[in-house]
């Protein structure tokens, strides 16, 4: 079995997505930054899922933190179990986009199959938001405000959230054009 046909395999895509819904599960339920989100209520937002986030935004946040750092190295914590997250669905949903693109591109156009490679492009963003907003949380105080790396951060992750976005209008084509094809080479559809 060579390298490709062992990512194109349904037991392979089975066994991704099982360690993809474990992982997410996790992370949810063991956040360290639960106790945070649950106190600060709607004061709370997540840099990792808001489009176009303002640096004074993440700024006013963190100045709500409590002051012992406490919540800081909670945070920092997350972001360090964070960093493994994205190697996890970006293998995840580059082992699905492989399985299913030859449903939806046509056979001469085997270049496109790359695009299987979009969630490793992902990652990358991914980590980049990370690491900054690492890089933020670790000397943050009331005289560091890093401006310019917190709008790097943000950038980051809209870059990221348009292709996450992307990718998952990629699948979900892809899964149409599969049911298409298996409903028309159904012994039901090709009868008279």
């Amino acid at each position: 079995m060579s390298f490709g046909q062992f990512f194109i395999k349904p037991s392979t895509a089975l066994l991704a997505l099982v360690i993809f819904a474990g992982s997410t599960v996790l992370l949810g339920r063991f956040n360290p930054k639960n106790p945070i989100i649950e106190r600060l209520g709607d004061r709370y937002f997540s840099t990792d899922q808001t489009w176009c986030w303002r640096p004074q935004d993440l700024f006013d946040m963190l100045d709500m933190y409590s002051p012992d750092g406490k919540e800081i190295r909670a945070h920092i914590r997350f972001i360090y179990l964070d960093l493994v997250y994205p190697l996890i669905y970006s293998v995840t949903v580059a082992i699905l986009l492989a399985a299913l693109l030859p449903a939806l591109l046509p056979a001469t156009q085997t270049w496109l199959r790359y695009l299987a490679f979009l969630p490793v492009v992902i990652a990358v963003f991914d980590y980049l938001e990370n690491l900054s907003l690492l890089w933020i949380l670790q000397r943050y105080s009331a005289t560091y405000r890093p401006f310019g790396l917190a709008r790097f951060s943000s950038a980051m992750t809209t870059v990221k959230l348009f292709l996450m976005w992307a990718t998952a209008a990629l699948l979900i084509a892809c899964l149409v054009a599969l049911v298409v094809k298996l409903f028309r080479n159904s012994p039901a559809a090709t009868r008279p």
